[in-house]
């Protein structure tokens, strides 16, 4: 129903920079700083002729500090006029180039208060995003160990945190032990395993535990 025919016009201002810094540890190891600043300007504009198909809002993340739309498809883009403030940190094996610690932390602040939301409902107003921090440490090349977190300093609680831990043997043998938990709505664990018995048969095993509903989803 509506306007068979809707269009929308939307012109999209980013500007994205950075610096890395760089120094030897004491180990001869590369460590490196590397502040990252993002403004984002999109103008408003009006789009409830445009149906909703598949369109949601995509899952807050360090990535998303640095996307031009917060929506997934194409049947919404939001307004924003925002800078990404954001900081990481490597340190480099050397040797091969090999990253043995990641972390990176950042945060978005509003100027304006977004106006377009899903179903044409407005977003809340807020001054500045939840912060997000990750960090991925590789004491091998066959071991990786990874957590992140979502911190609202608005309500002063964890939005999302997730750790992971990863074992990659030789013949494809692979251990992972995952825990995920949302407010309000996920905390998880999650075990997988992988054993090659021969060429062409492989022994594959998973559990994922919730402890919020205390059973076995699969």
């Amino acid at each position: 129903s509506g306007d068979d025919n809707p269009a929308r016009m939307q012109p999209i201002l980013s500007m994205d920079g950075g610096l890395v810094f760089e120094r030897r540890t004491a180990s001869g190891r590369l460590q490196t700083l590397e502040p990252r600043a993002f403004y984002l300007y999109v103008p408003g504009r009006e789009q409830e002729d445009l149906p909703l198909f598949d369109t949601r809002e995509l899952t807050f993340s360090f990535a998303q500090l640095f996307q031009t739309n917060r929506f997934s498809g194409a049947d919404r883009q939001t307004d924003a006029n925002q800078v990404t403030l954001a900081l990481t940190s490597r340190l480099l094996d050397d040797s091969n180039g090999r990253s043995i610690v990641d972390a990176s932390i950042g945060q978005i602040l509003f100027l304006d208060d977004p106006s377009v939301g899903l179903n044409n409902t407005p977003e809340e107003g807020r001054s500045v995003s939840a912060s997000v921090g990750e960090i991925n440490w590789r004491p091998t090349d066959r071991f990786l160990v990874s957590a992140g977190l979502q911190w609202d300093p608005e309500e002063n609680e964890t939005d999302v945190a997730a750790f992971g831990l990863r074992w990659q043997g030789e013949d494809a043998r692979q251990v992972q032990l995952g825990y995920r938990f949302r407010r309000d709505s996920v905390d998880q664990v999650d075990v997988r395993a992988r054993y090659p018995l021969t060429g062409n048969l492989n022994l594959i095993s998973r559990v994922n535990y919730s402890f919020k509903d205390s059973t076995a989803l699969e």
